[in-house]
């Protein structure tokens, strides 16, 4: 008996088995269908098999116990279904006037269910759960020049939350001074600025 089937997720693919083996056998061996690894080892009927890259990008693997020590050889299956892990994207680093500290934020999450915000500063989202907000940086955050702002997915099922992150640069802000008023002859054929 290899167990029921299981689904995991693919950044969260470790996959406990519990085979078990009778009727005159004395020992099993897993086999997979994929490329994964079996730990501590292939003839352990409570190993756990670690998918492969592979085994992920196809979504699922088949891993087969077999009776060994035994007149009649048997075997049983089960699948492993993998779940895409989530993505997260968003800005790269990015730099704002501290003169008008607002930035209008855009992000997308996959394969889960929504996506929440948060910074290392402490400005203000006018929603951290709504995927396009706007974040306004708060007096601190421009004193300190940089924050990080960060996107997690949520709702993730049986994955691991991911994230993204970026850092929000502060600038001065925009100077222009045209230098002090000059007086030059009226027969002057050019000025230095």
């Amino acid at each position: 008996d290899a167990g029921s089937d299981q689904t995991v997720c693919g950044n969260d693919a470790v996959v406990q088995l519990n085979g078990q083996v009778s009727g005159g056998a004395d020992q099993g061996q897993w086999t997979t269908s994929g490329s994964g690894i079996f730990t501590p080892n292939d003839l352990t009927l409570d190993a756990v098999y670690t998918p492969s890259a592979q085994d992920i990008n196809n979504g699922f693997v088949t891993l087969t116990v077999t009776t060994l020590n035994s007149c009649n050889q048997a075997n049983d299956a089960m699948v492993v279904n993998i779940d895409p892990a989530p993505i997260v994207t968003t800005y790269s680093d990015t730099l704002i006037c501290g003169t008008n500290p607002i930035l209008d934020l855009v992000g997308n999450v996959q394969n889960a269910g929504g996506g929440v915000w948060s910074t290392s500063g402490t400005g203000s989202f006018a929603n951290t759960t709504n995927l396009t907000t706007t974040y306004t940086a708060s007096a601190a955050d421009i004193s300190n020049g940089i924050v990080v702002i960060t996107l997690s997915s949520t709702s993730n099922g049986l994955c691991l939350p991911v994230s993204s992150s970026f850092t929000l640069t502060f600038s001065d802000g925009i100077y222009v001074s045209a230098g002090p008023d000059q007086e030059v002859c009226i027969s002057a054929t050019s000025t230095i600025l």
